[in-house]
C-alpha cells in the first residue's frame, strides 16, 4: 500500500475509533436528554464538537511538526515520527490504566473534554510531514472533517437507539485499540517509510 494512502487510512481510522469512545458522545447525549434539546440542535453540536476536537488536535500536532522540523530538519523525520508514536502510545496506554481505576461515570464528563486536543493524531502528522505540505494539509483536513462526521454519525445512531452496544464500550478499550493502531503504524513507517 502507498505510504500516503496508509497515513490517510490511519488518520480516518483514528478519528473513527476516537469518536466511538463514549467519553466523546455520551456527555452530549446525557445533556440533550437532561435539557430536552431537539435532535437537530444535538446533531449540530455534535458536528461542531467534532470539528473543534479535530482542529485542536491538528493544531497541536502541526505545532509539534513545525517545531520538530525546525529543530531536527526533515532528514530525521522517520526516526522522529516513530519515536513520537512510541511516546504517544505509551502515554495513552498509561492513561488507559489510570482511567480503568477511576470511579466517575462518563455521563458526568464535561462537553469541553470533547474539544481538548488528542495526542494520538500527532505521530500521523509527523509522518505525513515527510511527504510535503500538500500531503500534510490533506491529511490534516481529512482528520478534522472525519472527526466531525464520525461524531455526528455516532450521535445520530445512538439517539436513534441503533448503537446501544456502544454504551457498553469502555473508553479504556478504545484507548488500547488506538495504542495498537499507533504501534502498527510505527512499525509500518519504520519498515516502509
Amino acid at each position: 500500500m502507498d505510504p500516503v494512502l496508509f497515513l490517510a487510512f490511519v488518520a480516518t481510522l483514528l478519528s473513527l475509533l476516537h469518536m466511538i469512545a463514549p467519553d466523546h458522545w455520551m456527555p452530549l447525549s446525557a445533556l440533550a436528554l437532561k435539557n430536552s434539546i431537539d435532535r437537530k440542535r444535538v446533531n449540530l453540536i455534535a458536528f461542531i464538537l467534532g470539528l473543534l476536537h479535530g482542529i485542536t488536535s491538528t493544531a497541536l500536532a502541526l505545532m509539534v511538526v513545525f517545531f520538530g522540523i525546525y529543530a531536527f530538519g526533515t532528514a530525521e523525520i522517520r526516526v522522529v515520527s516513530v519515536t513520537i508514536i512510541l511516546v504517544v502510545a505509551a502515554f495513552i496506554l498509561i492513561n488507559s490504566f489510570r482511567e480503568a481505576h477511576r470511579k466517575s461515570g462518563i455521563e458526568s464528563s464535561s462537553l469541553a473534554v470533547s474539544v481538548f486536543p488528542d495526542p494520538a493524531f500527532l505521530p500521523i502528522l509527523v509522518a505525513a510531514a515527510a511527504y510535503g505540505n500538500l500531503i500534510l494539509s490533506t491529511i490534516s483536513i481529512l482528520f478534522v472533517f472525519s472527526s466531525a462526521t464520525f461524531l455526528l454519525v455516532v450521535v445520530i445512531l445512538v439517539n436513534m437507539g441503533l448503537m446501544k452496544a456502544l454504551q457498553k464500550v469502555s473508553p479504556v478499550a478504545v484507548d488500547r485499540i488506538i495504542v495498537m493502531t499507533l504501534l502498527l503504524t510505527g512499525l509500518y513507517i519504520y519498515i516502509y517509510g
